[in-house]
Formats: C-alpha cells, sequence, structure tokens
C-alpha cells in the first residue's frame, strides 16, 4: 500500500472505524472524517480541497450517494463506494464520473474471498444448467443492525445466477406464500446477532445439496479490499468493479 495515498472517510460507522484503524496500521494518513450529519446533500464533501485527500471511502447510506459522488466529482477527487442500494441509479453516476473524468470503484463487497465466490456460482450456474432436478437458491446472515436487506452481496449473487441461468428469470426476497414459480430465484435472509455477514448459494435435488458458502470471520477482509482498491483507482479516471481490479 503506497504510504503517501491519504483518504478521507465519508461515513464512520462500524466500516469506517475499522479502515480508520486498519489504514493507521499500514501507516497510511487519514486526512478527513466525514460524518453522515455534517454532510448533508454532499455539503462537507464539496468543500474539500484536492490537497485535503487523495481518495474518499464512502460508507454511508444509498440515499446518499449520488449526492457524494456529486460532490466528489465536482472537487475532483476519486471515490470508492461500499454503500450498496444504489444501483437502480448507476447510470447516473456514469454519467457524473464521466462528465468530471474522476474514478470511481464501486463493490457490494470487498472481500477477496467473496469475489472468488462469485465466480464460483458463475461456473457452478452454468454446470447445473444441463441438470434440471437442481433448484437454485441464495441465502444470506448478517447481524441485527444491518440496515438493508438482502445485502447487496445477496443481489450480486442473484444476478450472477440469472445472467447464467437458463430456467431463473425473477428473484423474490418475500416472503412466498403458496407454491413457488419454478422461475423464480427465492433470496432469503436472517438478521440476528452480531453476524458478521454469511452467504450461501444453494443447488437443491431430490437426491443431494450442493451449497458454496463464504462466511466472514470479521471485518477484515472488507477493510483491506477497501483500501486496495483505494490505492487502485487512485489517479485513473472511470468506473470500475472488482472485476476491473481482480483482472489487472
Amino acid at each position: 500500500m503506497a504510504a503517501s495515498l491519504t483518504i478521507g472517510l465519508v461515513g464512520y460507522g462500524k466500516m469506517g472505524k475499522a479502515i480508520e484503524a486498519m489504514a493507521e496500521k499500514q501507516g497510511l494518513a487519514v486526512g478527513k472524517i466525514i460524518t453522515s450529519n455534517e454532510n448533508q446533500g454532499g455539503e462537507a464533501i464539496r468543500s474539500l480541497k484536492q490537497s485535503d485527500v487523495d481518495i474518499l471511502l464512502d460508507f454511508t447510506n444509498p440515499a446518499a450517494v449520488v449526492d457524494n459522488i456529486q460532490a466528489a466529482a465536482e472537487a475532483k477527487i476519486n471515490m470508492v463506494i461500499g454503500t450498496t442500494g444504489w444501483y437502480d441509479k448507476l447510470e447516473t453516476v456514469r454519467s457524473i464520473v464521466d462528465q468530471y473524468k474522476i474514478g470511481l470503484f464501486y463493490a457490494s463487497n470487498f472481500s477477496i474471498g467473496m469475489n472468488i465466490m462469485y465466480r464460483l456460482v458463475q461456473e457452478a450456474v452454468r454446470l447445473a444448467n444441463g441438470f434440471p432436478e437442481y433448484d437454485t437458491f441464495v441465502h444470506e446472515m448478517h447481524h441485527n443492525q444491518k440496515k438493508d436487506s438482502p445485502s447487496g452481496s445477496a443481489y450480486t449473487l442473484a444476478n450472477i445466477i440469472l445472467n447464467e441461468s437458463t430456467r431463473k428469470k425473477h428473484i423474490l426476497t418475500d416472503k412466498q406464500s403458496g407454491l413457488i414459480d419454478p422461475e423464480t430465484l427465492h433470496v432469503s435472509s436472517t438478521r440476528a446477532g452480531s453476524i458478521v455477514g454469511t452467504h450461501i448459494a444453494g443447488f437443491d435435488s431430490d437426491f443431494d445439496s450442493i451449497e458454496i458458502k463464504h462466511s466472514a470471520k470479521n471485518r477484515v477482509g472488507f477493510v483491506q479490499g477497501a483500501l486496495r482498491a483505494a490505492q487502485w483507482v487512485n489517479g485513473r479516471t472511470g468506473l470500475y468493479t472488482m472485476d476491473d481490479f481482480l483482472r489487472a
């Protein structure tokens, strides 16, 4: 990790504090911490100078993301976005990135292990397409303080399955009443205790069951991934994801 990189944190919840602690251990400077309360409409970001920070890491909430990106773009500061739930605004964000020529890296999950799981699931779905006896599902579990449900990573898994499957066409995240449509992929969630994050993609048949599972032991994997993403996108322009990072 480049010691000269100065990061700014947008949002100071669990992930923000974990990133701050890890950055300090790695000799990185945390030049600015912006809480959600002081950043209405991106106001605090917009007041930053390029000399204040090299890059911003945003772990806030979906409603604030586009305003934060717009403000960072106007300040000509690159961003890493770990917030999920805003992907319906992706084309708006792409337009901002292109217009202001900043670099923006977003991911539903920065864990290298989770991104390996995405690729395993992609290949598993391709193989299962030839065997209609296997029915696919997604289940995720998180701590009881997590605001969104299902998680962004669960949606990523679901979209991978829909893109690769010849049988699944729709996602269901609500309670199912009655028989489920065979073309529907059921994505279910559990919120309890202090579970860091567990994701399961399952393939069930009458005679056996296959599960591809990722369980985070702590937030270190997410934090390391976010800091690596910050180093990687620093100095770049354009819109990037973990796919771009892993291929580089």
